[in-house]
């Protein structure tokens, strides 16, 4: 599957030139609402109040230790030249994600299983079995792949994985979470 990411024209020769790409804590994002869509707090009845402080304990291990990397399937949008390569003077880059190894095990949520949901209402609270013992598949999707219907010409597709998968450095006095890509990606 080929996907794509607008970024400026430094950010992209250092992508290029370093065979790594940076992936992000989920506060970071441009939307303040970003993994919001667990329905978590919201009416908790008595009974569930005992899940309610596991609950936010899991929202805030899924944010800290899980970094994501959004691309879109669509390289000729003017939103996305407008808003993500420096008000179309950047450049836009083509993956192929077998290649760049996005689609391996080794993500919590490869490309193949990363295409974001786009919704007007906020997803149902999932049932308090899910919360009981670990961060499960469905809060994973919960808290990184739910957004807004105001975003959908964004096209998203997420790759996350977990922090320790990647390294660490300093771009532009900012630590950032980055992926050494193969040279064929």
């Amino acid at each position: 599957m080929k996907l794509y990411k607008y970024t400026s024209y430094n950010a992209a020769k250092s992508i290029i030139e370093n065979s790594n790409i940076g992936f992000n804590q989920i506060d970071r994002f441009n939307d303040p609402f970003e993994g919001m869509a667990t329905g978590w707090g919201e009416g908790v009845p008595d009974w569930d109040k005992m899940y309610a402080q596991k609950r936010q304990q899991m929202l805030l291990e899924a944010r800290v230790n899980y970094r994501v990397l959004s691309l879109t399937r669509e390289p000729l949008n003017p939103l996305m030249w407008s808003h993500y390569s420096q008000a179309y003077e950047g450049v836009v880059l083509e993956f192929d994600t077998s290649n760049a190894g996005f689609d391996s095990d080794s993500f919590v949520i490869p490309a193949s299983k990363g295409e974001v949901i786009y919704t007007r209402t906020k997803p149902p609270k999932l049932e308090q079995r899910v919360f009981k013992d670990s961060v499960t598949s469905d809060v994973l999707k919960r808290s990184f792949l739910f957004k807004s219907q105001e975003w959908s010409y964004e096209e998203e597709v997420r790759i996350v994985c977990e922090s320790s998968y990647l390294t660490q450095k300093l771009i532009n006095g900012r630590p950032m979470d980055m992926y050494q890509l193969p040279d064929n990606a």
